[in-house]
């Protein structure tokens, strides 16, 4: 199988730049394995779809305001760092709650010139996270200095990380319709896309 048996036409017109209003209002390709018929359904028809006996796999991660924005400190210049998760054998969950400056975290970073060791960056909400190390291709050790939590500053200043692909600025609406209705454990930065589609 060749790499280029997975491309196809996708015109810009049929990509969404915001949800549905109902979740299980999107559409469903339905592949019956024993023919290779291809149906065109509702996603709110899924369920007359599954069989006893299936096994479905849910992703309780909850997406956390992981973009921050700011400035370099000294330069000015504009910088932007997404949490990844945290770079200590714990938990990202405790790890958000706890102070600020007690485990580094992974980012991935950008900013004019780059984002070098020791530069510290002056976050929007009053915070500052200070590099201490690239590991390249954008991918960063940093370590955050705030009076609150990980989690707190991230619900002032943080924003919600929508993908590129979308070309907007997240909403306050996309912090509930980029969830899944049963997300619960804190600390994923994508959303996990396969179950927007569920209702409650």
């Amino acid at each position: 199988m060749a790499l280029s048996d997975y491309d196809y036409p996708l015109p810009e017109g049929l990509i969404a730049r915001v949800p549905l209003d109902r979740r299980d209002a999107s559409r469903l390709l339905v592949l019956d394995r024993g023919t290779g018929a291809r149906l065109h359904r509702r996603f709110a028809e899924w369920p007359g779809f599954l069989r006893a006996g299936d096994l479905l796999v849910l992703n309780d991660a909850r997406v956390i305001p992981a973009r921050l924005l700011g400035r370099k400190q000294g330069s000015g210049g504009r910088a932007e760092l997404l949490l990844v998760r945290p770079d200590a054998e714990t938990a990202t969950e405790a790890a958000l709650q706890g102070p600020a400056g007690a485990v580094p975290w992974v980012c991935l970073g950008q900013a004019s010139k780059g984002l070098r060791p020791g530069v510290v960056v002056e976050l929007d909400g009053g915070a500052e996270a200070t590099i201490l190390e690239s590991r390249g291709e954008g991918e960063l050790r940093v370590r955050f200095s705030s009076p609150a939590s990980i989690a707190v500053l991230l619900e002032r200043a943080g924003a919600l990380p929508l993908p590129p692909y979308l070309e907007r600025e997240p909403e306050e609406a996309d912090r509930v319709r980029y969830q899944t209705v049963y997300a619960r454990a804190a600390g994923s930065v994508a959303a996990p896309t396969a179950g927007l589609h569920l209702t409650e």
